[in-house]
This record gives C-alpha cells, structure tokens and sequence, in this order.
C-alpha cells in the first residue's frame, strides 16, 4: 500500500517547525509513502535554506506555485489577485 501525506508550509515561522516535521518521517521504517509539501506564500529566505535539503529526501515531493513567490506577490484587498495554479 502507497501511503500518501499532505503539508502545507506557509508564512515565515512555519517552515522552521515544517523542517523538524519533514525530517521526523527518516523514523518511519518499512512505510511505503510519499510526503507531499506545498509551498504557500513562504519567504525567499526560507526558501533558500530549507527546499534544497527538502529536495534531496527520497520521500518529499515539494510543490512550488510560483505566483505565491513573496517576490512576485503584490498585496491587494481584493481576493482575485491571491488566486494561483493550486488554490
């Protein structure tokens, strides 16, 4: 049996908690399963520091929507502009 799991990182903070949630999954022996990571609206910064070693986990697929990239996004109150590929 393929077990999925599903992560959603946001914001600032959360990818630091995210980092010790993901490397926790290393103690799962004898598991067949994939983590699924997306990336919602998370700094460049944490970007930089965190998706590399994400990357190289057998086990992550880490989903990147580019229109939720801090540098790309532009606050608005209206709604529409927040909408992207996977909301």
């Amino acid at each position: 049996m393929n077990i999925k799991f599903f992560m959603i990182v946001s914001g600032h903070q959360e990818p630091m908690i995210a980092d010790y949630a993901i490397k926790s999954f290393l103690k799962l022996k004898n598991l067949d399963f994939k983590l699924i990571v997306y990336s919602n609206y998370i700094d460049m910064d944490s970007k930089e520091r965190y998706f590399p070693e994400w990357k190289r986990l057998s086990y992550v697929e880490l989903i990147e929507n580019e229109h939720h990239n801090t540098e790309n996004f532009v606050y608005n109150e209206t709604v529409d502009l927040q909408y992207g590929l996977f909301d």
